[in-house]
């Protein structure tokens, strides 16, 4: 009985199961990344093979087809995995002293400065070499550096520049758990970081080199003259990528009220100005009684579409979010030449195998998730409400035309935010209540107002009349700002958010794939993976204390507050992320003591010691040593104590970063990040430098 109703089931289903395909792609991904140890290279390609044998050798018996293509292309995501790992170049060894480095500028990226208000430029550097003695004659690194200037310096793209810089490695996650910038790093071909402690010197001015990031600054220029103050900034940056400066408290007031996607040039960017290139081309195509007749009108709008979205891709800068989404168009252009519907969720399965296939580390990545969660959502949900819509769209009366789009804008925002709140829940850990609300309002403006006058404006610019078309932008936007800000000034508009575990996140997205990929009833038990998911911030217990990868900065989570201590040289962005990941805000703790600080936490006591003049030969009082689950030194250990567990500044030097919990009838349980991570490819053992930069063999 059951195998029959699985049978009648999957023959329902069947032209649904190759939509599963990306999601173990996927799967395969993560498979491999959730690896402690390095997989041999041969691993994915054996898992694959085998698959495709089990695909022909079950071949007259659909589930068990299926099944085995599932398996396949788990292998397939898996080795594409390994493969992309292997390809990139190793992590090399930087100088841990001041060093003139050398190299040629590829992008510019203008930020804030400490007090909020000054800019400054940070450069990225490629083909980089060090101008010391240990280096000298050394091979150009393969991969890139980022160095922040100092306030009134610049460079242009293109220009090889020569500057005096103290660099650092790429930071290991601040707590076990953490975000690993170190993976991220491996994949985007970042090396380290640095700040500059001179000018910079241009050796050779850019030449040729650089000609589309000259025009993008040229066109942010111009924005900015027409549309002074944070309007033109936001202007510049909606049009060419560049942020030229744009203050913190605008993207705080943005993110806030749950719209800081319209300052992130992707998806919904690229989107409009392809809708607008489309009715525009179609509408010119169609007043030509010979062009309609015998052109295919439709197919030309389209590519001549695509064509302007590459155009917009690259003058924004060709940021991997615009190139993913240009992809995904690509795809869309594809159905409409072949007669197909552009938006479909097998057109959107086709892009996201392709995606995760070429990138595998994407499927971490918080724009991937986000705009593939949106559209799936987006596709999904309007398929259901397809019936219901079309019958009030083409309704004589006027107002039952005029509610269907007013629920149509509606439904995006919720289908769209909705799909798309968990993410932001687990990368960033801020809920924005006030998103539906907000969306509703600003999107539509975006679609109709400020992208269509700022396209005009850059095809005007040449002719020198875009000012008035930018002016008109440029009074959209403040408007926007005016309700961004009025939503972030509304009573809990931000509320923080535990951070969400991992698997909660993988609970969410199966349940969401689940509930959109399928078309029976069964979808609806897609619903329950979904409520873990979400619930699962709250399910999982939080850490007592933490510790940071450098052992200065030590926190201990005492009731609701989040109690600080030490001076540790990662402090500023360690308590950020420890902030985030416990939604609480951090307070200095305040001990008379730094020397012995006995704190009461949820389970049990914790003794702290930020402060030992004598490195450890003096001990800590037995009686406290005896009263503490765990002890958290800012110094060595050695004689401080006899017993007890014992974290000191030798135990994070060897596995980084640590946390403590509490367990009831347990004790102390202790989480390193090297155990979290394991032995990886992109994780920095203590004693790892990097490779070394191997100076050229001396010609003869």
């Amino acid at each position: 009985m059951i195998a029959e109703r699985f049978s009648l089931w999957l023959g329902t289903e069947h032209r649904r199961l190759a939509l599963w395909l990306p999601v173990f792609i996927g799967c395969g991904d993560a498979a491999y990344f959730a690896l402690r140890v390095e997989p041999p290279l041969w691993v994915g390609a054996v898992w694959s093979a085998l698959a495709a044998c089990l695909v022909l050798v079950c071949h007259a018996r659909p589930a068990l087809k299926w099944g085995a293509a599932f398996l396949l292309m788990a292998g397939l995501g898996f080795g594409a995995a390994q493969v992309a790992t292997w390809r990139a170049p190793p992590v090399p060894a930087l100088p841990r002293r001041a060093v003139l480095v050398s190299g040629i500028v590829s992008a510019v990226n203008v930020t804030s400065g400490v007090d909020g208000r000054a800019s400054a430029q940070r450069i990225t550097l490629r083909d980089a070499v060090f101008l010391n003695g240990i280096d000298q004659s050394m091979h150009p690194l393969r991969r890139t550096l980022t160095i922040r200037l100092r306030s009134g310096d610049a460079a242009t793209p293109g220009d090889h520049v020569m500057v005096r810089a103290l660099l650092t490695p790429v930071a290991a996650p601040s707590w076990p758990l953490g975000r690993d910038r170190q993976r991220e790093a491996w994949f985007s071909g970042l090396g380290g970081h640095g700040y500059a402690l001179g000018p910079v010197a241009v050796e050779s001015a850019a030449r040729g080199v650089g000609l589309i990031d000259r025009a993008r600054m040229h066109v942010a220029d111009r924005v900015t003259d027409a549309v002074p103050g944070p309007n033109g900034q936001i202007a510049a940056l909606i049009l060419t990528g560049l942020s030229a400066g744009l203050s913190p408290d605008v993207r705080a007031t943005y993110a806030a009220a749950g719209l800081s996607h319209l300052l992130a040039v992707a998806g919904l960017h690229l989107g409009i100005v392809m809708g607008v290139c489309l009715v525009a081309m179609r509408g010119l195509l169609t007043t030509s009684e010979y062009a309609s007749l015998r052109w295919p009108c439709k197919q030309a709008a389209a590519a001549f579409a695509l064509c302007m979205g590459a155009v917009y891709v690259v003058l924004s800068g060709a940021h991997v979010p615009a190139l993913r989404a240009l992809g995904m168009a690509a795809v869309a252009f594809l159905a409409l030449a072949t007669g197909r519907r552009a938006a479909s969720l097998r057109g959107l399965a086709l892009a996201a195998s392709m995606l995760l296939l070429a990138w595998p580390e994407l499927i971490f990545d918080v724009s991937f998730q986000m705009s593939f969660a949106a559209v799936m959502a987006l596709i999904a949900g309007f398929e259901a409400l397809r019936a219901p819509l079309a019958a009030w769209r083409t309704d004589v009366r006027p107002p039952r035309r005029a509610v269907a789009h007013v629920i149509t804008l509606l439904m995006t925002s919720v289908l769209a935010g909705t799909a798309t709140l968990p993410v932001v829940i687990a990368h960033f850990g801020t809920l924005q209540p006030y998103f539906v609300m907000a969306n509703l309002v600003a999107v539509p403006m975006m679609a109709m107002l400020i992208m269509p006058f700022g396209l005009l404006g850059l095809v005007l610019m040449p002719l020198g009349l875009s000012a008035w078309p930018l002016f008109v932008m440029g009074r959209v936007i403040a408007v926007v700002s005016w309700l961004a800000g009025q939503v972030a000034s509304l009573p809990a508009a931000t509320l923080a958010v535990p951070a969400m575990p991992t698997l909660g996140l993988f609970a969410f997205l199966l349940g969401l794939c689940w509930l959109c990929l399928w078309s029976t009833r069964v979808r609806l038990l897609g619903v329950l993976p979904i409520l873990v998911g979400c619930c699962s911030p709250f399910l999982v217990a939080r850490p007592v204390a933490l510790i940071a990868a450098d052992g200065g900065t030590i926190g201990v989570v005492q009731e609701d507050r989040l109690l600080i201590d030490g001076q540790g040289m990662l402090e500023k962005n360690t308590v950020s992320d420890w902030q985030l990941a416990l939604a609480m805000r951090p307070s200095a703790n305040g001990c008379a003591d730094p020397a012995a600080c006995l704190l009461a936490v949820r389970g049990g006591k914790v003794l702290i010691r930020t402060r030992d003049d004598s490195d450890g030969v003096v001990p800590l009082p037995p009686a406290l040593c005896a009263e503490a689950m765990v002890v958290l030194s800012a110094t060595p250990q050695r004689n401080s104590c006899e017993r007890g567990m014992f974290i000191d500044r030798f135990s994070v030097w060897r596995d980084g970063a640590q946390a403590v919990w509490f367990e009831r009838g347990v004790g102390a349980s202790v989480v390193s990040d090297r155990a979290w991570r394991g032995a990886r490819p992109w994780v920095m053992e203590a004693q790892d430098r990097g490779m070394p930069n191997l100076p050229m063999a001396p010609a003869e």
